[in-house]
């Protein structure tokens, strides 16, 4: 495990994901592959899902409210 790679990864995840689950048609926002299970390296990227109730504008794919 490669913990600051993995660790600074998941705290930009957490701060992304903070930003979508605050909009009301996001059900939820996870995070995955190698950053969630702490084994990141430098060439990770940050794998975020999320999963609408509803179908989000063109421009809520792009930026969070």
């Amino acid at each position: 495990m490669n913990n600051a790679a993995s660790q600074w990864r998941r705290e930009i995840g957490e701060t992304i994901g903070a930003a979508y689950a605050g909009n009301g048609k996001v059900a939820a926002v996870i995070l995955g592959g190698s950053t969630a299970r702490g084994h990141a390296d430098r060439y990770s990227d940050i794998e975020l899902g999320v999963f609408w109730h509803t179908p989000p504008a063109d421009i809520e794919h792009l930026l969070p409210s």
